[in-house]
This record gives structure tokens, sequence and C-alpha cells, in this order.
């Protein structure tokens, strides 16, 4: 890997992280005009593209901090050559991992209210949150089974009302003692502003908020938001990172597939095959990087991950209505929206997952009811943990049917 000294700008190779200094890591969104790895041998030039100003932000910080280097994927990567930008991105999670600090740059985001877990208004903010949570889950309570489309639509109404309604807070027309003050009023907004930053909606930032052990947040004039592990609480609610996987309190792995997989779901790449390679880190898996292949790159990544896994929850996206009914890897993360409450149940030794040229091959249990066959992919959704995720069989085709039924526990 390529650092970059705080002091000159000058970049070294060092083989390993491990071999390399202590060094701080910047985690941002590209925009146009961004400093390049050719463009480090002219600095002049380089200095008078727009992308300097954040590279001179993270050497001063880094010095700051007591840090002689610093890691900045735009001029870090020599992307000129693929087996070099091939090791870096499957690197890349490990090169986080091993950073002092991780520098997370908003350049769209100006900090006009210290945002903390512990503030009343943002504890207010977050309880109304988990409230939402019960239009869900009270399905269960009643006992009906709603469609995928009534759970996907709650689901996204959950997502609305977390940031979107915040504003009602201010009136007192939903039910609070009091309108807000101004400073209530300037905490609320600047919450919103946080939450929209597009750097939540990048995939490459998904494993660079997970990877450091350090995170601290800026803002668009370098000022610093908050340590994540002072508004943790925050950053989970918006990511749907679980609080324990952030902290590193519970291991990564620990979280099943889907879960995962759903943190993505609302994120986007540049390139479709970045979808994919962006995740390889959060599930220790590495692959050839294959430019062109589009949704191809998400499918590889779904085998690679199934190879040494025996997670059915990977199976558990529901169907959607373009695609093959029959299709067992789904294309694209977004068809996971939805899943983060999804948590596995032990199926005992004997469940596997084999896939060849010929096709998957599941060892699982398997029921029948309502006349027809389902396979048990030992998950559930935790605010429903009655009903099970269950792939439907056609038994008159002896093929399954890519559609993740939710059943009530039976025996078989």
């Amino acid at each position: 890997m390529w650092l970059l000294n705080a002091r000159n700008y000058a970049l070294k190779f060092f083989h390993t992280p491990k071999a390399a200094p202590s060094y701080a890591i910047l985690s941002h969104t590209w925009e146009d005009d961004e400093v390049l790895f050719k463009d480090m041998d002219d600095l002049e030039s380089a200095k008078a593209k727009s992308g300097w100003q954040k590279i001179e932000y993270i050497c001063r910080q880094a010095l700051e901090d007591g840090l002689e280097w610093a890691w900045v994927d735009t001029c870090c990567i020599d992307k000129s050559s693929s087996t070099e930008l091939s090791e870096a991105i499957n690197s890349m999670f490990n090169w986080y991992q091993c950073s002092t600090v991780c520098y997370v740059y908003l350049c769209d985001f100006t900090m006009s209210a210290p945002l903390r877990d512990d503030a009343p208004m943002v504890s207010t903010w977050l309880e109304r949150a988990k409230k939402m949570a019960l239009v869900r889950s009270s399905f269960s309570d009643r006992g009906s089974h709603p469609s995928e489309t009534v759970w996907r639509e709650h689901e996204a109404h959950f997502k609305k009302v977390t940031f979107e309604t915040m504003s009602a807070m201010r009136n007192d027309n939903e039910g609070y003692s009091r309108p807000c003050n101004e400073s209530e009023i300037s905490l609320i907004d600047t919450l919103g502003a946080f939450s929209r930053a597009k750097w939540w909606s990048r995939g490459w930032t998904l494993q660079e908020l997970i990877a450091p052990w350090n995170v601290v947040f800026m803002d668009q004039h370098w000022q610093q938001i908050a340590r994540l592990l002072d508004f943790v609480v925050i950053v989970s609610t918006i990511s749907s990172v679980d609080v324990a996987v952030l902290l590193k309190t519970a291991p990564l792995q620990s979280r099943c597939i889907a879960e995962r997989l759903s943190w993505a779901s609302k994120r986007s790449t540049t390139r479709e095959e970045d979808s994919a390679y962006a995740l390889l880190g959060i599930f220790d898996a590495n692959m050839p990087l294959l430019y062109g292949e589009g949704g191809r790159a998400f499918e590889r990544l779904q085998e690679v991950i199934s190879q040494r896994s025996n997670d059915l929850s990977i199976y558990a996206w529901p169907r959607q209505p373009t695609v093959d009914k029959h299709l067992m890897f789904a294309t694209a993360p977004s068809y996971f929206a939805g899943l983060s409450a999804v948590r596995t149940r032990s199926l005992g030794p004997t469940t596997g997952i084999s896939v060849s040229f010929m096709g998957v091959t599941l060892t699982s249990r398997v029921y029948r009811k309502y006349g027809h066959y389902y396979i048990d992919l030992g998950c559930y959704d935790m605010l429903t943990p009655d009903l099970q995720i269950m792939l439907k069989v056609l038994a008159h085709e002896n093929i399954v049917e890519k559609l993740c039924s939710r059943l009530r526990l039976f025996t078989p």
C-alpha cells in the first residue's frame, strides 16, 4: 500500500499495513477534479485541483494527532494498474481496520448544533423511531400474515418517519408538551441534514464505517462533528448497522448474511460491479474484479459467500416482480432492503449449501403446509419471531420458486 507523508506529501510504498507506520485514513465521497496517483508527481498541479483541499485537511489533522502518514484512496492507489487496483480493493477493509484513526469527511454537511446521543431532543427522536417499529410488529400481535409488499411499505414508512417528520417536534402538533425552542430546532435541523449527507448513500463508505477502530466525523469545513463513540446510536439508526458491531463488542461475522447485506441495500455505486466489490471485506471474501459484468458481480459475491458459509439467510430476500422467480441469487444489494432485523436460529449440523455449474443445492428441513413444500432457511424477523422465513417449493415441478414466505412454526 502507498502512504502519503503528511509533512511533504511524498508517497512511499509499504508491503503490508503491519509493515507500515501508524497512519490516518480518509473516508469521503468522490467529487469532480480529484487528485489522482499520477498527479502526485507534480505537486503544484495537484494543489490546483479542488480535490487537494481534503488531502491537505487530513494531513494537517494527522500531524495534530501525532501521525506522520495518511492514506487517501484518490491519490494512494495507482488505478492505471489493474493488478494494483484489484489488490487494493480486495485489501481495502483490512487497510481501514489497521488505521490508527479514520476521518469521515462530509462534504455537504455543516454542523450548526452539537450531535450527541445524550442530547435531550435526540433522545426524544430516538424514542420516536423505536415506537414506529411497533407499526410493523403489530401485525404479529393480531396474528395476521401481511404480504411482502405490505411489509416493505411499512418498513419504508418507518424509515421516512424517522427523519422527515422530525420537524413535527417544532410545532407541538404531535402531542409534545410544548413547542421547541431555538436551540432544539437547530438540533433537529442539524440531525436531519446530517442524516441526508450523501456519504450515507454510497456503497464504499459502509466498510469504511465498520472496519476502523477509531472513527471521527468532520463536516465540510473540517470541523469535528463527533467521535463515533459519542453518537453511535444516531449513526446506527441512520446506517442500520448494529451498535455492537460499530463498537466492536460483537464480531462482524456474528451478524447473519441477510442483515449485513441489508446495510448496503440503500447504498449505490457509480459502477454497478462496485456494489459487490465494496462488500468484500464485510464478508471476508476475495474475488477477481471483472468490470463489465454488471449485476453478475453481485451474484458471484453471493456464490463466494455461500461456499464459505451454511447461513441460508442469503436466500431470504423477497421475490422481485421483474425478476425470474427461480433465480436463487439477488442481482443487487437493494433486494435485501428491510431485512436488517433478520436473525438466524440453529438448524443443526446437517444444514449446508453447495454451489456448482448445475445450480444451488440446499440441505435443510422441509415442511409441508397449505398444499406446498417449504425449505426452512433457519431465520426469522426479530419483530415477528414466531414467523419463520422459508422458501416455497413447487411440488409439481420439483423446483424452487423464489418466494420467501413467513410461516408460523410447525412440526414437520
